[in-house]
């Protein structure tokens, strides 16, 4: 054998010892490591970075690594220190570093060689070799892999916030339901996922705004603790909820949420179901001030009137001053009428009510003064739940419900004015509304004094225009 010869067989050899011996007995050493119940972590895998270019002993890195991935080894040493199989974890070059240590402290399957290895690791054709890149939606499957481990679910809030931040980055949100790992922080200090819950009671609500927040601040198991999130979830979170709650157990409030809510937190102390009830707790008025701001929210948002009082039809939202509240669905029945305006006879009724009051022992009489509720008002008033003064048909049903708790106690001088209130109402109104105001004035016993004395110009007036 020539002298050429022998240099190219041992070349051969030394080729066939370093790329084809050498990592297949590595592997099997790694492996051996392995079954001693010893995680072969970087250390015990080859050096990066070895001796000058084109060196025969260069690239043994990249080949244990590419046979590994290859032949599905369960041996790549992710962020926790464990190995695992290649379908079992995200490959990463580049990691920022919170996003990093987040990782890690949650025992994420990822895969992030060591400095001194990515450029030997970082020249394969990762593709084509079969790893899976680290990505916001392969972040969501692999978080969602380990979401009842002990590492995720002792996880302390700051991280958790950073790995939220990461699924969210992408803005799949259909694919948001695959994430169920518990990364969305609630109120009560819990954290739960983002899949698509059984039942619409295990739902959990985002507050869109302050109002919300103040508002809906009782029901801690089930609503997303805001303050908490990074401010690009919250944003995310926020912005695209109309999308969010079509594929993920989060919702914004709606009407009947509201609703609900009121019944469970609020008007849970109330027994009785009588048309007005006292409530007397520290802050309630405020809270009543502040839902009407928030209905009135609701109708920018798009709730129609009539979904909002049948939603609401149950609650005792309407105050009616002295901590007395009504409930909106009692309303056909016992009219409100608004004499907030404090001008005609809304003004005489406004001042009736108080000296009957002072005369007598308080009495319900379902009058809308509006004092320190401008919202409430404002909200009453553009839903058409209470009425105004001069409406006669409301007029007409609310003096009939307070025949004797109103009218009926008036003296003589008051029924005068009511008289000629009603008079002044009778002009200018069309044929249905005085009929209307002529069948109910009749049974009011107002007549009676005529009775007893010369009728008034007023009441003789109001006859005439009837019979006119």
């Amino acid at each position: 054998m020539s002298a050429n010869s022998s240099t190219r067989l041992g070349a051969q050899w030394n080729q066939w010892l370093l790329q084809e011996c050498t990592p297949h007995a590595w592997v099997r050493n790694l492996e051996f490591i392995r079954s001693e119940n010893i995680s072969p972590g970087w250390d015990f895998w080859p050096a990066g970075k070895q001796g000058e270019l084109g060196q025969l002993w260069m690239g043994i890195l990249g080949m244990v690594f590419k046979k590994v991935v290859e032949d599905g080894y369960e041996l790549l040493p992710t962020l926790s220190g464990a190995v695992k199989p290649t379908n079992g974890v995200a490959f990463t070059l580049d990691i920022p570093e919170d996003l990093h240590s987040s990782l890690r402290d949650a025992r994420a399957p990822i895969v992030f060689p060591p400095t001194d290895r990515r450029t030997e690791i970082g020249a394969l054709d990762h593709k084509k070799i079969g790893l899976e890149y680290l990505s916001p939606s392969t972040g969501r499957h692999h978080l969602t892999t380990i979401k009842d481990s002990d590492a995720l679910l002792r996880l302390d809030i700051k991280p958790r916030m950073v790995l939220l931040d990461y699924v969210l980055s992408d803005y799949q949100i259909p694919d948001f339901k695959n994430c169920k790992a518990p990364l969305i922080p609630l109120s009560n200090g819990t954290f739960r996922g983002f899949e698509m819950p059984a039942s619409e009671d295990d739902r959990i609500f985002i507050a869109r705004d302050a109002t919300e927040e103040a508002l809906f601040h009782k029901s801690l198991e089930r609503t997303v603790k805001t303050s908490a999130l990074p401010k690009k979830s919250r944003a995310i979170l926020v912005g695209r909820i109309a999308e969010i709650e079509k594929h993920t157990r989060i919702k914004a409030w709606t009407v009947e949420d509201a609703a609900q809510y009121c019944s469970s937190y609020e008007f849970d102390i109330i027994t009785e179901l009588a048309p007005v009830v006292k409530i007397d707790k520290p802050k309630f008025n405020d809270f009543i001030e502040l839902f009407w701001k928030w209905v009135s929210k609701a109708q920018r948002r798009g709730a129609g009137v009539p979904t909002l009082v049948n939603a609401l039809k149950d609650l005792w939202l309407i105050p009616l001053g002295n901590q007395m509240f009504q409930k909106i669905g009692s309303t056909s029945e016992y009219p409100v009428l608004d004499v907030s305006a404090n001008k005609g006879i809304g003004s005489f009724l406004k001042q009736a009510e108080s000296a009957l009051a002072n005369r007598f022992k308080p009495e319900i009489m379902y009058l809308y003064t509006g004092a320190g509720f401008p919202q409430a008002t404002k909200s009453l008033q553009e839903l058409g739940i209470i009425k105004d003064y001069d409406d006669r048909a409301s007029l007409m049903k609310w003096l009939e419900v307070t025949l004797k708790v109103f009218v009926g106690k008036l003296d003589y001088g008051e029924k005068m004015e009511l008289i000629r209130h009603l008079f002044d109402l009778s002009r200018d109104c069309s044929v249905s509304e005085r009929l209307c105001m002529e069948s109910t004035v009749r049974k009011l016993p107002i007549f009676q004094e005529a009775d007893d004395s010369s009728p008034s110009e007023w009441l003789v007036s109001l006859l005439i225009s009837f019979d006119s």
